[in-house]
């Protein structure tokens, strides 16, 4: 023990040496051990020609997603790696696109997404961005106030906007009495007719009325009785005379013991797109600028609403009064 304490550091050197060599000693027995322990494992691996079957389903449905790569195919007008946009109102967050309450009813907010114009601006409505003549919301509304915007135009294309009809109205009637009357009908085949100022006629089919206004001659063409009942039960007589003028071919129909309009009164129409008057008597014929390829034919008016014909399509349409 002594030595030990006086040569510790040999003393140590000596226990390593010794392990060393006994993990020697081990590692050799091990190897020469690996021989057999390898002979054990060792044996005929069996051979066979079967191939087991292949699994194709991934194989296709790989092949498939290379033949169709997925697309990136946005719902909204949002872009690639950037956001949907948003809007805080009344301190709650709300998306622009979808189904949220639209900013500026009655227009969807995908509907100015769509188009590319600022739905936050507080006079979207009533802007007209591509200088047309019709606001984003006639545009949107077809001109017909259709709120579903199945005809609505595009509001940034001058081309694209609703028709130019769609701006008229009707802003007064003109009436102008018809000077001649048919006051009585002594028996079937007669007819007295009054003219102010003058003697009473009594005519019959195919006579001429000397004396209407401007000393015009008027033929009578054809009579028809007719009648209806009030409800007190009482039954008033709107029998029906004929007349042409001899001049324009036009006719006019008298109603018995009644005072009918004249040819001569007309309509003075608003055109809301250029902001002018235009007076039109009945059958005439007149434009709509900047349209200068489509003819109107004024079809008949009364104190509510007129009924033109578009010349080019056929088409008849209402044109309502005027809200003041």
């Amino acid at each position: 023990m002594d030595w030990i304490k006086k040569n510790y550091e040999q003393a140590i050197l000596i226990a390593l040496a010794i392990i060393l060599l006994a993990v020697s000693v081990l590692l050799i027995l091990r190897v020469l051990d690996f021989q057999s322990v390898f002979a054990g494992i060792q044996g005929n691996v069996p051979q066979s020609k079967k191939i087991d079957p292949v699994e194709i389903e991934p194989i296709q449905q790989a092949q498939a997603s290379v033949a169709q790569p997925s697309v990136w195919n946005p719902s909204t007008k949002s872009q690639l790696f950037v956001t949907e946009r948003w809007v805080l109102d009344a301190g709650i967050l709300k998306a622009l696109a979808g189904g949220d309450k639209p900013i500026n009813p009655p227009i969807p907010n995908d509907w100015f997404q769509t188009y590319d114009l600022e739905l936050l601006d507080p006079d979207i409505l009533t802007q007209d961005a591509d200088r047309d003549g019709f606001t984003n919301l006639e545009e949107f509304q077809g001109g017909v106030g259709d709120n579903t915007g199945a005809k609505t135009t595009d509001p940034t294309k001058k081309e694209s906007h609703p028709p130019y009809t769609t701006k008229l109205f009707l802003k007064e009637y003109k009436e102008i009495p018809f000077l001649i009357t048919y006051k009585a009908r002594p028996d079937k085949d007669t007819f007295q007719i009054n003219i102010p100022g003058r003697r009473s006629q009594l005519v019959l089919i195919a006579d001429a009325i000397v004396g209407g206004a401007s000393g015009k001659t008027f033929k009578v063409l054809s009579h028809e009785l007719k009648s209806f009942t009030k409800e007190s039960g009482t039954e008033v007589d709107v029998s029906e005379l004929t007349i042409e003028d001899q001049e324009t071919g036009k006719k006019i129909i008298l109603i018995y013991n009644q005072t009918v309009d004249s040819p001569d009164s007309y309509v003075i129409l608003k055109f809301l797109w250029n902001d002018t008057d235009i007076r039109v008597a009945k059958d005439e014929v007149f434009k709509l600028k900047p349209d200068e390829e489509t003819e109107y034919k004024m079809l008949e008016f009364t104190r509510e609403q007129a009924t033109i014909e578009n010349l080019k399509t056929g088409e008849k349409l209402i044109i309502r009064k005027l809200q003041q």
